[in-house]
């Protein structure tokens, strides 16, 4: 049986007009650019936070870690005054590191105040110049030092875990310890009376299971000749035996290819060689706070090139420029244009970077040498 036709009722639809489909594939589509857009922004963001947060701590380390540094430089315990120097000033000895001077410096070339240098050259060797006498770089650091950044050297001294008995001997180049010191031989020592009226400063000879603390031959740069001139003090069970230290801070390439802070013992016996301390530190700038010869009030602050002399040194200023990993700037720039180098004063020096996208922080830092003002 035939049904009669029945009209479909108002107000439904079925399926959607070409005019309608090609408005909403156009709504679609912007909302979905939207959408990007602010996850494009978001994710940009994300990544320079992050690069500045990685910064902000690398730049912390490195600024404690040079604070502390030096400004315990020149420490030499209860000590008034300075200690004898035993050291042999023939062969390697070098008076940077063995002078009794607290700091040391070597100015990169064209990096002096007022200068401007490019920032981008992170595979020749540096050239650095030290006024004092022309002083040479040490030569454990020649091919480890980045060109364009300055070099500082902090010699202090730190207690050793020695005891003493049976002093003073009957051997005026021995000091007696209670077993084995435990201290290779090699080592620069330095030994302060226990009333702090003297010390001596020494290389020791004798093996590290030996029970004594031996001023004798055969290592480098050795003690004086004759070595068996004794110490210039005496020393009872009550005296401190120091280790002495001499530590380089330069810029050099870390693992990653990136340039970084490193550190170099450059006292005799050094164990370790370059240290990597902090990546991504590109550039670091040192000036020397001096006095007026015997005064303890700094009138100055110059490079190292111009220090006449180190024991003048008061205080130390740290530059130091920090670089994101990766180019997280990019979101700023139009597209097909191209980076642009940026331009940083660092402590007077006009730093040009490399033309990228990274992003880069500026620190520094004013230090008190405390032994040098006390």
């Amino acid at each position: 049986m035939n049904r009669p036709f029945q009209s479909r009722p108002k107000g439904k639809q079925r399926g959607l007009s070409l005019v309608e489909l090609m408005i909403a594939l156009v709504l679609g589509l912007v909302l979905s650019a939207g959408v990007f857009q602010v996850f494009t922004n978001s994710s940009q963001t994300y990544q320079l936070s992050d690069s500045l947060s990685n910064m902000q701590e690398n730049m912390r380390f490195a600024v404690g870690r040079l604070q502390y540094e030096t400004r315990m430089a020149g420490y030499k315990g209860c000590l008034i005054g300075q200690p004898f120097n035993n050291l042999s000033t023939g062969g390697t000895y070098d008076a940077s590191i063995y002078g009794g001077q607290p700091v040391a410096g070597w100015e990169a070339a064209g990096t002096d105040l007022g200068d401007a240098y490019t920032n981008d050259d992170f595979a020749s060797a540096a050239n650095l110049t030290q006024a004092t006498a022309g002083a040479l770089l040490p030569a454990a650091l020649n091919g480890s030092v980045l060109p364009g950044s300055d070099v500082i050297v902090v010699n202090n001294a730190s207690v050793a875990n020695v005891t003493l008995t049976g002093n003073p001997g009957a051997n005026a180049n021995t000091i007696v310890t209670d077993g084995n010191s435990g201290i290779p031989a090699g080592k620069i020592i330095m030994a302060v009376t226990s009333d702090c009226s003297g010390g001596d400063i020494f290389q020791k000879t004798n093996a590290a299971n030996s029970a004594s603390l031996t001023k004798g031959s055969g290592q480098d740069p050795g003690n004086q000749t004759p070595v068996n001139n004794g110490f210039n003090a005496t020393y009872d069970n009550q005296a401190t035996i120091y280790e002495f230290t001499s530590t380089a801070f330069f810029i050099g390439t870390g693992v990653s290819g990136d340039p970084s802070l490193f550190m170099r013992r450059l006292d005799a016996g050094d164990p370790f060689g370059d240290v990597e301390l902090v990546e991504g530190i590109e550039n670091m700038q040192v000036l020397y706070g001096v006095t007026n010869p015997g005064g303890e009030t700094v009138v100055n602050y110059v490079s190292a090139d111009t220090v006449a002399n180190w024991a003048d040194v008061a205080s130390v200023r740290i530059g130091l420029l920090l670089r994101s990993d990766d180019g997280v700037q990019d979101g700023g720039r139009e597209e097909g244009e191209a980076p642009v180098a940026r331009v940083y004063n660092l402590l007077g020096t006009q730093i040009t970077t490399e033309a990228d996208d990274r992003a880069r922080m500026v620190g520094n830092l004013t230090v008190g040498i405390r032994n040098r003002l006390e």
